[in-house]
């Protein structure tokens, strides 16, 4: 601001005054001291390189929690593919839909407490970045196994209660035709961590 302020004081070539109007408290914040006009620009350099380093700090500590979150995600968007691709029969679109929704759900869940645990972790101001991603990228690989098995769990009793459902419809149409007893199932193993 100040560089900008002094440039915008003469107009047009015309030489012109400029004020730096500064508070005590601002220095004081950043604990620095100005004694002088002569010190004021050394003091100011000082405290912009301070807050320059802390937003450096915090937006690498942003990218690497965006970059663990980002593979989770990878996984997340692959499980669905894959599900996705089990239940590929139009008359089962109804279920699909449902396990859409029911494992956004868990989704959303999963964010929120690796959410929650990065807030944990970070309020911890005595541990370096290092240790904090190592502790929330444990918190997240113990914690995803069990989402995947909650997807897995929702997607089977969906598929089973759709099946069922138009299984008795089709019997309903035609009672006279013997039916071939399949099993319904659906087929999880792959969907791994």
């Amino acid at each position: 601001e100040y560089g900008q302020k002094i440039g915008r004081a003469g107009r047009n070539g015309n030489k012109g005054d400029s004020y730096l109007i500064v508070c005590e408290d601002e220095f004081k914040r950043y604990g620095k001291k100005t004694h002088s006009t002569s010190q004021t620009k050394a003091v100011i350099a000082a405290i912009r390189k301070q807050l320059n380093t802390a937003k450096k700090k915090e937006r690498e500590e942003k990218q690497f929690v965006a970059d663990i979150k980002d593979q989770f995600f990878q996984t997340y968007i692959q499980t669905c593919r894959t599900l996705k691709d089990k239940i590929d029969d139009q008359a089962m679109k109804e279920a699909w839909q449902s396990i859409q929704h029911e494992t956004f759900l868990l989704w959303e869940q999963f964010l929120r407490a690796f959410d929650d645990k990065w807030k944990e972790i970070n309020e911890k101001s005595d541990k370096t970045l290092p240790e904090k991603i190592d502790e929330l990228t444990a918190f997240a690989n113990t914690l995803w196994p069990q989402t995947l098995e909650q997807i897995k769990a929702i997607a089977n009793k969906i598929f089973l209660e759709q099946a069922t459902k138009l299984q008795a419809q089709l019997l309903a149409s035609s009672p006279s035709k013997p039916s071939a007893e399949k099993p319904l199932t659906l087929d999880l193993t792959d969907l791994t961590f």
